[in-house]
């Protein structure tokens, strides 16, 4: 019998820190600033001085990792774009998907994700591209992981794409990744000795705590991601929100053979109407877009997609 793991015992800021390189950055400065706010008190000096040259050497390594990020070309996701898309969001839903018809501890589960999500979210681009291919083999013809496999194979040829197109900076990139990974590791590890130096200091008032860490990223938070299967030319109802149209965005993931509209309504109207706002949605692509190019407003904030002509699509909508 596998000998029980308590929680507690466990680095809960890994997966926060793996997960995205942009969300452990946020996390990583807001406890960094934190500490220095307080560090009058000297066991909070003491935790800042040993957390900051970890900060410090985070951020050295983010800076390189953006620039490239940024570099990519005009009219694609980058690698480093994609990557993190991997380690943020298709990780975990791939991993979800597949625990949702074979149990974490079943050995059809340990054959698909030996080493569960890490090998997509850290390591060089070739460990990773070899991790989708293994995952593809291991799917094989199980038709219950038809919709999985559909989709790590789509996102496999848009990571391929996209290092055709930057084959010239391939290397920097995984040189970029691995210094990055290192650093995000020493600074999750960072987290961990600062909340056990808070636990000592406030272990009479420990919602003390809470003021050094970025809590909103820390738990659930509301919903920001939806996905859909279109099957027929109908629209279909996405959410509805009121949405911050200066800080946010939304994202579009479409997979499968049909283009598609996305559209705003106002919830009574539930099909386009012809002249209205609408953003097309290109199969197999990923997109940014403002609310306003899909017509939303206070009072058509009722989000709609719906594809054009026959096909079968599936439609991740994303609010960055």
């Amino acid at each position: 019998m596998a000998p029980y793991i308590w929680p507690r015992s466990v680095n809960f800021f890994l997966p926060f820190i793996h997960e995205s390189y942009i969300n452990a950055e946020t996390i990583i400065n807001f406890t960094d600033n934190a500490l220095l706010v307080a560090d009058a008190d000297p066991a909070i000096l003491s935790l800042y001085s040993f957390f900051h040259p970890l900060k410090v050497n985070f951020g050295a390594a983010y800076i390189v990792w953006s620039g490239l990020r940024s570099s990519s070309p005009g009219n694609t996701l980058g690698v480093t774009q994609l990557l993190d898309e991997l380690s943020s969001t298709y990780a975990r839903q791939w991993d979800t998907s597949i625990q949702n018809i074979y149990g974490i501890k079943t050995t059809q589960y340990k054959a698909l994700m030996p080493h569960h999500r890490t090998p997509f979210q850290t390591g060089t681009i070739a460990k990773r591209v070899h991790a989708l291919n293994d995952l593809i083999t291991a799917i094989g013809t199980d038709a219950s992981l038809a919709a999985v496999k559909t989709s790590v194979t789509t996102f496999l040829t848009l990571l391929t794409t996209a290092m055709g197109k930057q084959s010239g900076q391939l290397s920097n990139i995984d040189t970029a990744i691995i210094a990055l990974d290192a650093a995000s590791l020493a600074a999750a590890h960072g987290l961990f000795f600062v909340y056990g130096g808070l636990v000592s200091r406030y272990y009479l008032i420990p919602s003390t705590i809470d003021t050094f860490y970025e809590v909103s990223m820390l738990h659930n938070t509301p919903q920001m991601a939806f996905i859909a299967k279109l099957k027929l030319p109908k629209p279909r109802k996405i959410c509805r929100r009121k949405m911050d149209t200066v800080g946010t965005k939304l994202k579009f993931t479409l997979e499968g053979d049909a283009d598609a509209y996305a559209f705003y309504t106002n919830g009574i109207v539930k099909k386009l109407v012809a002249g209205a706002p609408k953003i097309l949605l290109l199969q197999n692509t990923i997109t940014t877009h403002d609310f306003s190019e899909a017509g939303y407003s206070d009072i058509n904030s009722h989000l709609y997609v719906v594809t054009i002509g026959p096909g079968t699509v599936t439609v991740k909508v994303e609010i960055v």
